[in-house]
């Protein structure tokens, strides 16, 4: 960006951000948050966006901008991303609306360097809070790990779709009889005695359906041919698997209550953020979203946890899907547009940030995603 835009917009900084953070805060308001938002909360947080976007202009974007990514790291663990988010692009706005009021200098070549710099902000931002989400995940898996190398429940973890089990505690391999090499070659259900297969996978079929089933008495069988009466208390973990707890009720009501408190806390992220967020599998399956994505294609979440991504797109428009899917499976994190067919028939333009991620060794992709049609309408006015 050149100096004389630089000159024209630091003197109008303070009625920038009186215009950015009431933006903000009406936008913010209408999506019915728990916390309202108002100007006065949005301030200081719209001033740290502002210094951010400011060291930006005419400045190399350094490899790691620390100012950014703290502002990433406070705001995932706030439940604020998506403040972060409305005032960069409440910025934007603001900052195009000043230059067409003051034509001065080159108009087209100012609003174009604004778009330039504020969206590589958005793309960096949306980078970091990735990052953030990864460390989250990983974080949890370890949590798992910990919660079943020191509980003292038989606990098994297996895949909801195929019903494979993946791993098992101590405690499942001393009931049981059987070693975990042994356990993770077989499904869920060859462990469960035949009188209960159909109780247990009526609870199966529960948790595909609505992500949560009830309790449920069962009997499992182990190696020397025991019957042994167990209370299944499942917990369906991210990315299509699910966490088998089986023990006493004593046990079971503890542990239910440890593992909700982990679940609320990964729910009030996620559901959370106002950017639209997509979980697919390698058969491009949506296995989770977010309300942002319902809101964005106009589904109700269990209508989308029925598609995949070849669904929300005419054919016309899945040339970035048949182009990146493999290469993002594959490891590479890759920004696309595409064109979304929503529920109610209208098309939308959408940017999408895509990122491989693994859990429990198996891989997935995680799709951030925003609706550009009204920066690529402004954009096409601009260059008319």
């Amino acid at each position: 960006m050149n100096g004389s835009l630089s000159e024209f917009i630091e003197p109008h900084k303070e009625r920038l951000l009186a215009d950015v953070v009431d933006r903000a805060a009406a936008t913010l308001n209408s999506v019915a948050l728990a916390e309202a938002r108002s100007p006065e909360t949005l301030r200081p947080l719209a001033t740290r966006v502002w210094e951010i976007v400011r060291a930006r202009w005419g400045a190399p974007v350094e490899e790691e901008d620390v100012a950014l990514s703290e502002l990433a790291r406070e705001t995932f663990a706030s439940g604020r991303a998506g403040d972060v988010i409305c005032l960069l692009l409440g910025l934007k706005r603001s900052i195009v609306a000043l230059i067409e009021e003051h034509p001065e200098g080159d108009t087209t070549a100012w609003k174009e360097a604004v778009s330039r710099v504020i969206d590589q902000c958005l793309l960096d931002f949306d980078v970091k809070l990735i990052d953030q989400f990864e460390r989250f995940v990983k974080r949890a898996g370890e949590h798992v790990q910990s919660y079943m190398s020191q509980t003292t429940d038989l606990v098994l973890l297996f895949d909801l779709d195929s019903g494979t089990i993946l791993d098992a505690n101590p405690v499942a391999e001393r009931v049981l009889g059987y070693e975990k090499a042994e356990l993770t070659g077989k499904t869920f259900l060859q462990l469960v005695a035949t009188p209960t297969r159909a109780a247990a996978e009526a609870v199966l079929q529960e948790l595909r359906a609505t992500r949560f089933a009830d309790l449920r008495d069962i009997a499992l069988t182990a190696k020397d041919g025991r019957i042994i009466p167990v209370t299944f208390n499942p917990s369906l973990q991210m990315r299509g698997s699910v966490r088998l707890v089986l023990g006493t009720l004593t046990e079971r009501t503890r542990t239910k209550e440890e593992l909700q408190q982990a679940l609320q806390w990964y729910e009030t992220i996620f559901e959370g953020s106002l950017q639209a967020i997509f979980i697919s599998d390698a058969q491009a399956r949506f296995i989770a979203v977010n309300r942002a994505a319902c809101e964005l294609t106009g589904y109700a979440k269990e209508e989308l946890l029925s598609m995949r991504i070849p669904d929300l797109h005419d054919p016309e428009d899945l040339t970035a899907y048949r182009q990146f899917h493999q290469r993002i499976m594959a490891g590479e994190d890759i920004v696309s547009e595409a064109r979304i067919r929503r529920k109610d028939g209208r098309k939308i333009d959408v940017e999408f940030h895509n990122r491989r991620i693994i859990i429990a060794g198996t891989p997935y992709m995680y799709t951030g995603a925003r609706d550009i049609t009204d920066v690529k309408e402004r954009m096409a006015e601009i260059h008319r």
